[in-house]
């Protein structure tokens, strides 16, 4: 089969990021980080500034029934 993706690790300077965090179960995770995304879209708007990076979602946690969430 034919690799697909390289994944690799990049060292970047610090940066800022507008971020929601959160606990959750992993079966509320679709909705939090969708409703999140949304949240995070508005405030952007409101302030009028744009993305200059990626979303990203950072879960931890071992127990799926109660994960922390942190959604930027």
């Amino acid at each position: 089969m034919p690799r697909i993706t390289d994944i690799f690790m990049v060292e970047t300077p610090r940066q800022i990021a507008v971020a929601i965090r959160s606990a959750a179960a992993e079966s509320e995770l679709p909705g939090l980080i969708g409703s999140a995304f949304a949240k995070l879209g508005r405030h952007l708007e409101r302030e009028g500034l744009f993305p200059a990076d990626s979303p990203f979602v950072h879960i931890t946690g071992n127990d799926p029934g109660d994960l922390r969430i942190t959604i930027g």
